[in-house]
């Protein structure tokens, strides 16, 4: 008999944004499945996934620390002119935003920062123990020969906007296992503390977010 699998302590709501074409379904099947298809058609219908992912567990108060324990993603992603005809269910319960952005688009930064902003001001009003964690993921990094955004200005786009920011190939999966986890990561901690289990941790990625290019250009 295999190994029994551990159970989910906590489950989290996770929406994808990102222009037409910016290979959000590809990077979630990518990262669900660890497939990949040249023939993935343009998202229509609302798409659902669900993901386990092992995270560190923070020093509890009053007790000893465990290693780790396992919380379920589950994954959003619609059609980007469908977001704000469902906003409302779309964006509502949300504990993780993931900007999607194509760096063969000299543009996509320019959207990348209009998405980020549309989904901060839905969630102005919420108090900030409560404000979802972030992460941007710049696909497509392996198609250098079609590469518009450059590395520097990448980084200089996670500076600015100060979100952890990973590069990534849809088809080859750099990187895009250790952006979901730490994206994972931040939103159980963000949980912890909400409960007041936890103290915020000195690392926390939402205070020192996370930069990854791809070795194809670094």
């Amino acid at each position: 008999m295999g190994e029994k699998k551990a159970a989910s302590t906590a489950a989290f709501k996770v929406i994808l944004l990102g222009a037409n074409g910016s290979g959000k379904t590809s990077i979630v099947r990518r990262y669900v499945d660890r497939a990949f298809s040249l023939k993935t058609a343009t998202t229509v219908k609302p798409q659902f996934a669900i993901k386990d992912e092992e995270v560190s567990v923070p020093p509890r108060q009053g007790a000893a620390p465990a290693e780790s324990t396992v919380v379920t993603l589950q994954l959003w992603d619609v059609e980007p002119n469908q977001v704000h005809s469902v906003g409302n269910v779309f964006y509502r319960g949300a504990s993780g935003v993931v900007v999607v952005l194509d760096v063969t688009k000299r543009d996509a930064l320019q959207s990348a920062r209009k998405w980020l902003a549309d989904a901060r001001s839905v969630y102005a009003q919420l108090p900030a123990e409560e404000q979802p964690s972030y992460l941007v993921i710049a696909n497509k990094c392996d198609l250098t020969f079609l590469r518009e955004v450059p590395v520097e200005s990448v980084r200089r786009f996670a500076e600015t906007e100060r979100v952890s920011l990973y590069e990534t190939s849809a088809l080859r999966g750099p990187h895009l296992s250790t952006a979901f986890r730490g994206l994972a990561s931040s939103m159980y901690y963000s949980r912890l503390m909400r409960e007041e289990i936890v103290m915020p941790p000195s690392d926390s990625i939402q205070h020192a977010p996370s930069l990854a290019v791809c070795s194809f250009v670094a």
